[in-house]
């Protein structure tokens, strides 16, 4: 676990040195080897690191030859060494051995969409001086957290939340940091809505509530060709690659299943992909040739207890909302957590019904009914 943070100030006066270097003082528990910092007139990166990858070398921020690149990097890139080869094929000098350099000459070759070519967990800061650009990046599924916020002219990006506030048996509200000053700053609300998936235990115990869960990272890989044109699914208990479904041109086999502590220390493991090539295969024989498009993890929250086994498939995929007040005696808060991408409208139905009868409000809930807009045209929309 690393972390990042930084400063843009976005009518190009200079930023403090001293500003983000408190903010990455606040990180150091996220990488205690070693914390670096980049400068720059308007902008400021800096990183704390966690020893993975190349133990003595890449330190961040790192830069490309002349200085006109920097980046700073909290995760993992799982392809760096496919795409090094590529980069030095083309001509590209690496003076580390570790993933992060691999942003920097990625970028010279194909600007903000070098994010496409990336397979892994990831949040990315990275300055280009000569287009005056920073490009703020994070893994598809948001593994790894980046928060961001434009006020008073200074766009400001960080890695994490701090606290909940907590008084006599009420949860009411958020202490959050604001890392351009570092001063607290207290969110107050009627009631607090834990829905942070696999971290929700982490969250709960913050209001020193138990939520028990197990964070099941799980592998999936995506392979060219859409090799059937409706889901393929082994009628039989929860197995790996046991699912083969259509996804444009391509097709996903899934998944596998461990379970861990810290849902942001995942991997992909090189077996799991392989497993995911011999059971796609027994559902689609043409899976086992197929060209690897991608493949990733994601941890689920599955609802359970730490001593129910160690493999995730022992625990079911169901979701449940938590009132704490009924739960724990704790007013205020509430986990919603567990489930899967197809059951998101039935757990936001579940929750809101539950915050509804807390705050006395008689509303029917229409998320069943209410047809909502694809993510891109969401945003499309709310830009135009």
């Amino acid at each position: 676990m690393c972390g990042i943070c930084g400063l843009l100030s976005l009518d190009g006066a200079p930023v403090d040195p001293g500003v983000v270097e408190s903010m990455n003082d606040t990180l150091v528990h996220r990488g205690p080897d070693s914390a670096g910092a980049f400068v720059e007139g308007a902008v400021a990166l800096a990183a704390r690191r966690l020893s993975i990858i190349d133990l003595e070398g890449s330190d961040q921020p790192i830069g490309n030859e002349d200085g006109r690149i920097q980046v700073v990097q909290n995760g993992e890139i799982y392809n760096y060494r496919q795409l090094r080869e590529r980069l030095e094929h083309r001509g590209h000098r690496f003076s580390t051995q570790g993933d992060t350099e691999v942003l920097v000459h990625l970028y010279e070759e194909r600007g903000p969409a070098f994010v496409e070519d990336l397979r892994g967990m990831f949040a990315i800061a990275l300055w280009d001086r000569l287009e005056r650009r920073l490009v703020l990046a994070r893994d598809r599924f948001g593994i790894k957290p980046l928060y961001y916020r434009v006020e008073g002219g200074t766009l400001s990006f960080a890695s994490e939340l701090k606290a909940l506030l907590l008084h006599d048996h009420l949860v009411t509200g958020a202490v959050v940091e604001d890392h351009v000053t570092g001063k607290e700053q207290e969110i107050h609300a009627d009631v607090v809505i834990n829905a942070t998936g696999p971290w929700s235990e982490n969250i709960a115990a913050m209001a020193g509530v138990d939520v028990p869960i197990r964070p099941s990272p799980g592998v999936l890989l995506a392979v060219r060709g859409r090799l059937c044109n409706m889901v393929i699914n082994r009628m039989h208990r929860s197995g790996d690659g046991d699912i083969v479904l259509p996804q444009r041109a391509l097709s996903v086999v899934g998944t596998s299943s461990w379970v861990v502590e810290d849902p942001d220390d995942l991997g992909v493991p090189a077996d799991h992909v392989e497993r995911m090539y011999a059971e796609g295969a027994k559902l689609i024989p043409a899976v086992r040739h197929a060209e690897q498009r991608a493949a990733w993890s994601a941890a689920r929250p599955l609802v359970g207890s730490r001593v129910e086994g160690d493999g995730g498939r022992e625990l079911s995929r169901t979701f449940k909302t938590f009132d704490h007040k009924e739960t724990d005696g704790l007013e205020g808060f509430v986990t919603i957590t567990g489930g899967k991408a197809t059951t998101l409208r039935g757990m936001a139905e579940l929750c809101a019904d539950v915050i509804c009868r807390k705050l006395d409000i008689d509303e029917p809930c229409r998320t069943r009914e209410t047809v909502l807009l694809p993510h891109a045209a969401f945003y499309a929309a709310v830009a135009a």
